[in-house]
């Protein structure tokens, strides 16, 4: 069942820059920093954190029960990616100017992909994982 599970993230509303979150997220992308991307580390991840929240239902689950235990599986993770807590994704480094210009605004101590904090606060309260698969 897990194999071949598919997943998208989906954050509703807009960003104080004017995108959407979804828009941001595809910025971030763009730029090498996926924090939405499937890897092998987080399939691995969730799939264990699923199977012992599934140890003691004493039968199969049915597949609605294991997609939504999937789907927040997949949320805790992507949320601490932007806490930097999971590197399983590469992260480009900042420019130099953008890295500068960052530490002179006041967020330089915060991990890359994150300076206000405003996305990964929205993706953690209103972040949607929808399993397709």
């Amino acid at each position: 069942m897990a194999r071949e599970v598919e997943w998208s993230l989906g954050v509703p509303g807009r960003h104080y820059s004017g995108l959407s979150y979804d828009e941001l997220l595809d910025v971030l992308e763009s730029q090498g920093r996926d924090f939405r991307g499937d890897t092998s580390a987080l399939r691995r991840a969730v799939l264990a954190d699923v199977q012992i929240r599934l140890a003691g239902i004493g039968r199969a689950p049915t597949w609605a029960e294991f997609r939504a235990l999937y789907a927040e599986a997949v949320l805790a993770w992507v949320v601490k990616r932007f806490d930097a807590k999971v590197r399983d994704v590469p992260v480009r480094r900042l420019t130099v100017a953008y890295a500068k210009r960052k530490a002179a605004d006041g967020y330089g101590g915060n991990p890359i992909g994150t300076r206000t904090g405003s996305l990964a606060a929205r993706v953690e309260d209103y972040g949607r994982v929808t399993v397709t698969r």
